[in-house]
């Protein structure tokens, strides 16, 4: 959640039984660099989502990331509420 240029996703991509990262962020831009960055690890993929309509079904995933995010979410208990139920 709110990847930006993805440099937490790398390293979570490195580690033991991760299979696959999604990295999640409104910019294109941001993802576009993350992209760049990371090209070396097939196990990432990127995608434009807003955080507040993830476009993702529940159970989706095993773990939820959300690095150094929060201090740019207005409104933060509903998103984390949200965030929790997948």
């Amino acid at each position: 959640m709110g990847c930006g240029t993805g440099p937490v996703c790398p390293v979570l991509a490195t580690w033991p039984n991760v299979a696959k990262v999604v990295g999640v962020d409104p910019s294109p831009q941001l993802l576009d660099k993350a992209s760049k960055l990371s090209k070396r690890l097939d196990r990432i993929e990127y995608v434009v989502e807003d955080g507040n309509s993830l476009q993702f079904d529940d159970g989706s995933f095993d773990v939820v990331v959300i690095h150094t995010l929060l201090t740019h979410v207005p409104g933060l208990k509903p998103y984390l509420q949200k965030h929790i139920e997948c």
